[in-house]
């Protein structure tokens, strides 16, 4: 007797995220169109000034402004009015996510900054996260691009541009997708004091993503580190996200005697510093790599662990 069942609710994400692209006609597309995916599934979308509206419920409420929010009764997704083209498309892929997948039929959500940040810890935000992810990128076409091209600042842009993402999604999602051994690695300012205008401006440690592959060989997260200093001074030139700095640096790797070259190649997006570090061939080891206007050679070592 066949163990197959023909319930809704056993379906994959992906062979959901499959269905709906097909059937609102995008699986051809080079991006995808919200538009479509609303039309198909007979949703409205507004845009609202969230802020003015929490700020009109008074009473000293401390409320996060939301994102996005959807109405399952009304058929209706609103975003917030201040996002930027790329953060609507992404909130209104977040509210059709919540809408399609089969067990979260509710009657109303409502998303803020931290609910669609890929660290949420609410597990159907994540689950609305990961499907309108797979919808922004076309599901495997992405994953087929991004193991195409090499694995640079120059690619990240180069995606983000086509698939209409945030530079910070698609070098994440680069790194996740793709079967070579690499690493993201993304970092914030520390906020200045505002006592010495001379100070250098530093950036410590957001998180950091690997490749499976790069999991498995070397590690799975920073503990700690920071953008070398050299590096630091060259990130207020850019202003191109395909502008970076590359250079060698020297790890350890846990269960090895000795540390691992790899290279770090660290690029701008305005608000933070990314990282994209990959490994070094034993012979090519100390070779000097090129910096646009300059030269770096190694940079401190940071702490890694498994």
């Amino acid at each position: 007797m066949s163990d197959f069942s023909a319930s809704y609710l056993a379906i994959d994400e992906d062979e959901l995220v499959k269905f709906l692209l097909d059937e609102a006609g995008q699986s051809r597309r080079s991006q995808v169109n919200p538009k479509d995916l609303l039309e198909y599934l007979n949703l409205n979308c507004i845009t609202v000034e969230f802020s003015r509206e929490v700020a009109g419920l008074g009473g000293g409420l401390s409320l996060r402004p939301p994102r996005a929010l959807i109405s399952f009764h009304d058929r209706l997704i609103a975003t917030d009015s201040a996002l930027d083209a790329n953060r609507r498309r992404f909130s209104i892929l977040h509210e059709i996510a919540h809408y399609v997948i089969p067990h979260h039929q509710n009657a109303l959500y409502i998303c803020d900054k931290r609910d669609m940040g890929f660290d949420t810890q609410v597990t159907f935000e994540q689950e609305a996260n990961r499907v309108a992810a797979k919808l922004l990128f076309l599901a495997d076409q992405f994953d087929i691009e991004a193991n195409s091209h090499s694995i640079s600042a120059a690619t990240v842009k180069q995606l983000a541009l086509q698939y209409h993402a945030s530079f910070e999604a698609t070098a994440r999602r680069l790194v996740e997708r793709n079967f070579r051994e690499c690493m993201f690695v993304s970092f914030a300012e520390v906020a200045s004091s505002g006592i010495d205008s001379n100070q250098e401006r530093q950036w410590r440690l957001r998180y950091s993503i690997p490749s499976p592959s790069f999991r498995h060989k070397y590690f799975s997260r920073f503990t700690r580190g920071s953008v070398p200093p050299k590096v630091a001074q060259t990130m207020g030139t850019f202003q191109d996200i395909a502008q970076s700095v590359a250079v060698e640096m020297q790890l350890r790797v846990p269960g090895s005697a000795s540390p691992k070259s790899f290279r770090a190649e660290y690029f701008h997006n305005t608000f933070n510093v990314f990282c994209i570090l990959t490994p070094i061939a034993d012979n090519q080891v100390g070779s000097m790599i090129e910096v646009p206007g300059r030269a770096v050679s190694t940079a401190s070592t940071a702490d890694s662990t498994r």
